[in-house]
């Protein structure tokens, strides 16, 4: 009976579940250098330099070395693709209504599409990967499996992120800077569900690492410019 099962269990194996194999530390070693340079290049030089030392330290390094992460273009999902464009339209539109509209003196409506943005962006890529197409929340990198390297590598990172933000600077009082931490800690939750493992994942399905790495970076990307571009008007308003 088990010769009969086992092959049907590799077929519907979710392409995007997480590799058993450890990071290689080389990896570990670039991304804390990439973070510590960002306090040392500008950023155009830093998009640049980083992204060509990635790939060529990619292409020059053993197949042992080599991230484990790596995968080849799957098929097509047009189903993904389409609630990818849908949730990422909702998203950012419900954020853009929040800070346009509903600026700092209608708080209730800003609360309410911010809140509301975070909420589709968790819980949108949750219903849809476990009720609707009957995959596991660890397509989604959500579950216990590898716990401790998960911890050991986001305290690592952020403690370096940390370290350079707050290099000689003064903490203001905690009623200043502990609302900020809430704020960022819930923003972080929805960044790494939504874009990394909702939409680079899926991407990844249908079209390989390469590709989703990059299709992410550039959503990400638009993403906090149209941010930016908000912030600053505000501010130049002012």
């Amino acid at each position: 009976m088990s010769a009969t099962i086992n092959p049907v269990r590799s077929r519907t194996r979710p392409a995007t579940d997480i590799p058993t194999r450890r990071v290689p530390p080389l990896w570990v070693g670039f991304l804390v250098a990439s973070l510590l340079a960002l306090d040392v290049l500008g950023v155009v030089t830093w998009s640049i330099v980083v992204p060509l030392a990635a790939a060529a330290l990619w292409l020059g390094s053993t197949r042992r070395w080599r991230s484990p992460s790596i995968t080849r273009p799957g098929a097509l999902d047009g189903r993904d693709l389409a609630v990818i464009a849908a949730l990422y339209l909702a998203v950012v539109g419900l954020w853009r209504l929040a800070f346009t509209v509903f600026t700092a003196d209608r708080w209730l409506g800003l609360f309410l599409c911010f809140g509301g943005g975070m909420l589709l962006g968790v819980g949108g890529p949750v219903v849809y990967t476990v009720w609707l197409r009957r995959r596991p929340l660890r397509s989604l990198g959500l579950g216990m499996h590898r716990l401790p390297a998960t911890v050991a590598l986001g305290l690592l990172f952020a403690g370096v992120q940390a370290l350079i933000m707050l290099w000689g600077y003064e903490l203001p009082a905690p009623v200043d800077w502990v609302p900020l931490l809430v704020l960022s800690l819930a923003v972080g939750l929805f960044e790494a569900v939504f874009f990394r493992g909702f939409v680079q994942g899926r991407l990844q399905a249908s079209f390989g690492t390469g590709p989703a790495v990059a299709g992410a970076s550039v959503l990400y990307a638009l993403y906090h410019v149209g941010h930016c571009c908000i912030w600053a008007k505000g501010v130049g308003g002012e």
